[in-house]
């Protein structure tokens, strides 16, 4: 069995493993073929990370208004218009409230399943086009992020141009395979709420709501072989992000912090994918050097779906992960097989110092062994 390109989580790479055979007494030789993506890399370096991994704990928040919403008018497809209370138990506070309010009107021959997006998700999705031929699905994020017109496009192994969108779709050509573009991203993150928070001394750990607005400045072509510039462009561009779930620590200020919040961050994302059930796609991250240096771990949903709450509870297990596996790693500043992304749209790859990173996490994990002295309670932090 060949498994071409690592999928959106641990569980969904077993399944697909788990199809070469279905007998107790049947063996697999499985491939595993990684793609031009930071995750595959990862993998690669990492085999054992990924054989000893539990199974996912499954995460889910039932009761974010849009997913309910959603699901109205299949429920009411479902059961014919009426809910019990005995139901209240398998569809959740929230939504059980909320189909006894409204149940949903069923349109003539309305089927669920036929408008269910096996891709999962709940975002708009663009085909990928080359020519008439469909070769792929991608969503608005990475539309915005990595498939803007003049993008080089990694799909598969294989580089193509971005010649143009469509309304429902993103139109491919093909492109020299020693170029790529580096195109140019920053990112205004704004606190909304915070739901729980803990404070460890200086040091402060939240979960709350976050809006997030990501702008696109321009792309440089570059000839990999020359590293000479063959040209430039990109209309200015931003893409909103509102009401999402969101985790974040808050450091004290120092040369240290400033140098290793940048680490930090992808640390605890690599870290994350060991200890919580999300795609790789659920999720996003941020930091901010400046000021209060901050590391944020962000949900893609609006109104949440789990992750950020989850992480919440068990940041320290995954930090803790995350220092384990960048240890390990030979490299000596950071790669993809430990903690740098293939992008970072806040902070250059270049100024993520992994020595200084990993210094600050552990000094993180010491100073709040002992317990929070501070709690997020009526709008502000409290003595415990």
């Amino acid at each position: 069995m060949i498994l071409a390109g690592f999928p959106a989580s641990i569980m969904s790479a077993w399944q697909q493993i788990g199809r070469a055979g279905r007998g107790w007494d049947k063996d697999a030789f499985v491939l595993f073929y990684s793609m031009n993506d930071p995750i595959d890399r990862f993998f690669v370096g990492n085999l054992d990370a990924f054989l000893d991994k539990p199974f996912d704990e499954l995460v889910i928040d039932p009761s974010n208004e849009e997913l309910i919403d959603n699901h109205l008018a299949p429920l009411a497809a479902e059961t014919g218009g009426e809910v019990y209370p005995s139901e209240e138990s398998i569809l959740g506070g929230a939504f059980y409230q909320a189909a006894r309010k409204d149940t949903g009107k069923v349109p003539p021959n309305y089927r669920p399943h036929h408008r269910l997006n096996m891709r999962g998700g709940i975002g708009r999705s663009f085909v990928l086009k080359r020519g008439n031929e469909e070769v792929g699905q991608i969503s608005a994020l990475r539309r915005f992020r990595e498939a803007y017109i003049g993008a080089i496009f990694t799909f598969f192994g294989h580089r193509y141009r971005v010649h143009s969108h469509e309304e429902d779709a993103v139109v491919l050509a093909e492109a020299e395979p020693n170029l790529r573009t580096d195109a140019g991203f920053y990112t205004v993150m704004t606190q909304r709420d915070i739901f729980e928070g803990y404070g460890y001394g200086d040091v402060g750990v939240y979960y709350g709501v976050s809006d997030v607005i990501m702008n696109f400045t321009g792309y440089k072509l570059v000839d990999e072989n020359t590293g000479e510039e063959r040209g430039a462009g990109g209309n200015p561009d931003a893409q909103s992000q509102n009401n999402l779930h969101t985790f974040w620590i808050s450091v004290p200020r120092s040369d240290d912090a400033v140098a290793g919040i940048g680490a930090l961050e992808h640390m605890l994302r690599v870290g994350a994918m060991f200890v919580i059930p999300a795609d790789r796609f659920d999720t996003s991250t941020y930091s901010k050097p400046n000021d209060e240096p901050s590391a944020y771990y962000y949900e893609n949903y609006s109104g949440g779906i789990g992750v950020a709450k989850k992480l919440f509870e068990v940041w320290q297990t995954a930090l803790a992960k995350g220092i384990e596996i960048a240890e390990n790693c030979d490299c000596r500043l950071g790669c993809q097989n430990c903690i740098e992304p293939a992008k970072s749209y806040n902070i250059s790859n270049s100024d993520i110092d992994k020595v200084r990173g990993i210094e600050l996490a552990r000094e993180l994990l010491t100073m709040v062994k002992n317990g929070p002295d501070t709690k997020f309670h009526n709008g502000r932090m409290v003595t415990i």
